[in-house]
């Protein structure tokens, strides 16, 4: 048994698929599948080790918040140049670490040990940090770590 995600795009999935390639490491590009006329009807493509079809779909089936994808980092500068990709190429950011990237699709760019700060059992840390990671967009680690001090 196999699965794939098959992503809608409005006639950008090939372009979407070649973002992903520059950005993460070890997006391999497998098969671009054309219509008649030569345009691109889809993308199949492997990323952070998960099978995709990217769709040129239309825009009756947009892209929502409901789902998202996370992207567990080591480091701040991890955090950063993810971030900072995804903005500097027409992105949208949001709150707790998410962010819209050009073609619609959410992104969550967090730090792997996030839930280390998050699940602090002292109630006034607890809050502090709380209180931090709501007000941020793209979450700056030292800031989570000074709050839980």
């Amino acid at each position: 048994m196999s699965y794939s995600t098959c992503l809608w795009f409005d006639g950008r999935a090939e372009e979407a698929a070649h973002f992903y390639a520059k950005l993460f490491p070890d997006v391999q590009i497998n098969n671009i599948s054309k219509m008649p006329d030569g345009s691109v009807m889809s993308v199949d493509f492997t990323m952070l080790d998960q099978h995709f079809i990217a769709l040129n779909g239309n825009r009756d089936q947009p892209f929502t918040d409901a789902i998202s994808f996370v992207v567990n980092c080591a480091s701040q500068e991890e955090i950063d140049r993810y971030w900072n990709a995804f903005k500097d190429n027409g992105g949208v950011e949001l709150r707790c670490g998410w962010i819209r990237d050009p073609f619609g699709i959410t992104w969550q760019i967090l730090p792997a040990d996030l839930w280390k700060y998050l699940s602090v059992a002292d109630p006034e840390k607890s809050q502090k940090v709380r209180s931090a990671f709501f007000a941020m967009k793209k979450i700056v680690i030292n800031e989570l770590a000074i709050a839980i001090k």
